[in-house]
C-alpha cells in the first residue's frame, strides 16, 4: 500500500508539473500562430491520446518529463518558411514560446502556496508567544554582540517586536548591514548592535544566532537512522548528552553536528525513567555534518490567512526559497558546498509518497516547492533547456543572425551531456541515499 501511495503521488506531482510547463509553451505558440504537432507527457513511445486539429495530444511511456514539438522548431529539418513555423517568428515571439514553460511553473508555485495559506498551515505555536531567546549559538553574531537565552526581543532596528513571528519576518527580510536590537534583560532594556557580516552569516549557515526556545523532546524519527536503532523513542526528553545538561533542542542538534562520526551518549526521561544511549552520529556528505535521525516534538496549531493575506505569503516565501535554491546552486557550482544533496526522481518519489500520506496540503505544498525549482532549473543557461535557449536568441538578437547550424548542433550536445550529467549525479546521490546504513 505504501509503494503504491508513492507511486501514485509521483505520477500525479511529477505529471501535473510536466503538463503546466508544457502547456505554457504550447499556448503561446498556439497564442503568437506557430503550428504545434506534439504536446507530450513523457518521453519515448506514444501510449494514449488523441489528435485534435494538427496536434496529436499524448501520453508516452517514460514519464520524466514531456516536450511541444513544433513546426519548424528542429534546425536539422528543412524549413518551408512558413509563417507557422517557430524558425520563422520574430526573436520577441520565440522569447515568450520559451519563457512560458517555466513562467507557468513559478506562476502555480505561487498559486499552490497561496492554497497552502487559505486552507489552513499548521504552525508552530511559538510563532505567536513573546519573543523570549532559548539558546545562543556558541561563536555567532548574536553571542559576539553579548545577547543572552533568556532576553526578550522589544524590537529589531525601528520596528517594535512582540512575537517571534515579528521577529523571523523581520530578520528573513532585511537587508540591512547594520541591526540594532533592543531586548529586555530582567528589568531592564539593553541595545545591541549586530553587525551582518555576509561571510559570518555563511559560516552560521544564514542565521543570526539567536533562536526561540524549543524543549529537547523527540518527536518524529526516521526508520534506520542511529537514534532509533539505539532504542530512542518519541516523547523522549533529552535531558543530558556526554554528561552535560541539555536545556534546549537547538544545544542539543549543535553538539550533534558537529560530532559527525564521533559516538555520543545521551541520557533520557522516559515516562520517570532515566535512560542512557550510546550512538554515533552519521556523517552528510553535503554539509559534512552530523545525524542521528531525530525531529523535536513541537505544538502547532492550524492557522488559516484570507485571501489577501495569503497572496502576501506565498509571495514572500516563494521569494525566501528563490534566495535559498540560487544560492545554494553558486556555492555547489563554485565548489564552496557539495552537491550530494541533489536530489532525482527517487527522491522526488519518496518526497511525494510521504507528503500524500501526511495529508493533502502537505502534497499541494511539495508540488508548489518542486514547481519553484522545475521553473527556476529550466531557466538555467544550459543548452537544451529553456534558459539555454533563451541564452541562444540573446547572442542572435546581438548579432544579428541566427547561429549556424553547425555551432548549434554542438552546443546541443555538450548541453545535453551535462544534463545527463547531472540526472546521473542526482539519480546516484538518490540511490546512495536509499541504500545508506
Amino acid at each position: 500500500m505504501k509503494i503504491m501511495t508513492t507511486l501514485i503521488a509521483f505520477v500525479v506531482v511529477l505529471g501535473f508539473l510536466v503538463f503546466v510547463h508544457e502547456f505554457g509553451h504550447f499556448l503561446i505558440a498556439k497564442w503568437v500562430g506557430v503550428k504545434v504537432y506534439v504536446f507530450s507527457i513523457g518521453f519515448g513511445s506514444r501510449l494514449f491520446g488523441f489528435k485534435r486539429g494538427d496536434t496529436d495530444y499524448r501520453v508516452s511511456a517514460i514519464p520524466l518529463g514531456g516536450y511541444v514539438k513544433m513546426a519548424g522548431e528542429n534546425p536539422t529539418e528543412p524549413l518551408k518558411g512558413s509563417p507557422d513555423e517557430f524558425a520563422s517568428r520574430s526573436i520577441k515571439e520565440r522569447l515568450a514560446i520559451i519563457v512560458a514553460g517555466p513562467f507557468m511553473n513559478l506562476i502555480w508555485a505561487v498559486l499552490f502556496i497561496i492554497m497552502v495559506f487559505y486552507f489552513g498551515i499548521e504552525q508552530p505555536t511559538f510563532l505567536k508567544q513573546q519573543a523570549r531567546i532559548g539558546w545562543i549559538q556558541p561563536n555567532s553574531i548574536a553571542e559576539q554582540a553579548g545577547l543572552q537565552a533568556g532576553d526578550i526581543i522589544v524590537s529589531l532596528g525601528q520596528q517594535t517586536i512582540t512575537r517571534w513571528e515579528q521577529a523571523l519576518k523581520f530578520i528573513d527580510t532585511t537587508s540591512v548591514k547594520d541591526l540594532t536590537i533592543t531586548v529586555r534583560r530582567q528589568d531592564r532594556e539593553i541595545q545591541v548592535q549586530l553587525k551582518l557580516d555576509k561571510k559570518k552569516l555563511s559560516q552560521d549557515g544564514g542565521t543570526l544566532g539567536f533562536f526561540p526556545p524549543l524543549p529537547p523532546v523527540v518527536g518524529e524519527l526516521r526508520k534506520g537512522w542511529p537514534a532509533e536503532k539505539a532504542g530512542i523513542q518519541p516523547g523522549d526528553k533529552i535531558i543530558a548528552l556526554n554528561g552535560e545538561t541539555i536545556h534546549d533542542w537547538y544545544e542539543l542538534t549543535h553538539v550533534i553536528h558537529n560530532s559527525p562520526g564521533v559516538p555520543v551518549e545521551l541520557q533520557v526521561e522516559r515516562k520517570g525513567e532515566k535512560l542512557s544511549f550510546t550512538l554515533t552520529p552519521r556523517k552528510d556528505e553535503a554539509d559534512g555534518k552530523g545525524y542521528i535521525g531525530m525531529l523535536p516534538f513541537q505544538q502547532t496549531e492550524k492557522v488559516k490567512y484570507g485571501l489577501g493575506e495569503s497572496v502576501k505569503q506565498s509571495l514572500v516565501f516563494n521569494w525566501r526559497m528563490t534566495r535559498l535554491t540560487l544560492g545554494y546552486l553558486w556555492k555547489v557550482i563554485t565548489g564552496q558546498q557539495s552537491g550530494k544533496s541533489i536530489g532525482g526522481p527517487i527522491a522526488i518519489a519518496q518526497f511525494a509518497g510521504q507528503a500524500a500520506r501526511t495529508g493533502l496540503t502537505e502534497l499541494i505544498r511539495l508540488m508548489g516547492f518542486l514547481s519553484l525549482q522545475l521553473g527556476l532549473l529550466n531557466l538555467l543557461p544550459i543548452p537544451v533547456l529553456d534558459g539555454g535557449n533563451v541564452l541562444l536568441l540573446a547572442i542572435e538578437g546581438v548579432s544579428g543572425r541566427p547561429i549556424s547550424l553547425k555551432k548549434r548542433e554542438i552546443i546541443q550536445m555538450i548541453g545535453l551531456a551535462i544534463l545527463l550529467a547531472i540526472m546521473a549525479y542526482a539519480i546516484f546521490n538518490d540511490i546512495s541515499r536509499f541504500f545508506s546504513p
